[in-house]
């Protein structure tokens, strides 16, 4: 009898352990999964960009600039603070995640002009892809930056 039960004992924890495991690879499948949504949809938000006319969306000096998209299509505004309220994305199975869209001049050391020279439109967007927006950090969001000459 002592035996039976010490083998049951074994089999509960076995099973346990293995339960656990599972669980937390299901939550890391789903957390991935909601990091892929965002990156569609910073994906998304950078093909917007690059659609646009580029007049619109020069900023005046070499300081980061946030954009906000409204409407569809896109009619951008231009502001010197990250907007308040954020813009919200849908996330797979989270609405409205924070998305932030940014862009300043930036020089590229291939056009060989003057250092400091505005020679290049560097755009980027962040998506948040966490439960209550997490912190800002590469483990709640993701980043795309690229490169559009004016």
């Amino acid at each position: 009898m002592v035996e039976v039960l010490i083998a049951i004992l074994v089999i509960a924890v076995a099973a346990i352990a293995a339960l656990s495991y599972f669980s937390s690879g299901l939550g890391g499948i789903g957390r991935e999964g909601n990091r892929r949504a965002a990156l569609e949809r910073a994906r998304e938000r950078m093909e917007q960009l690059m659609a646009a006319d580029v007049n619109a969306l020069e900023p005046p000096d070499t300081a980061v600039h946030w954009l906000r998209c409204a409407g569809s299509p896109c009619v951008w505004t231009l502001s010197d603070t990250a907007p308040s309220p954020s813009e919200t994305v849908s996330v797979d199975d989270l609405p409205a995640q924070k998305i932030e869209t940014t862009v300043q001049w930036v020089d590229d050391p291939a056009a060989q002009t003057a250092e400091n020279n505005r020679d290049v439109l560097e755009f980027g967007v962040k998506v948040w892809f966490t439960p209550n927006g997490g912190s800002d950090d590469d483990f709640n969001r993701v980043h795309l930056r690229t490169l559009r000459s004016p």
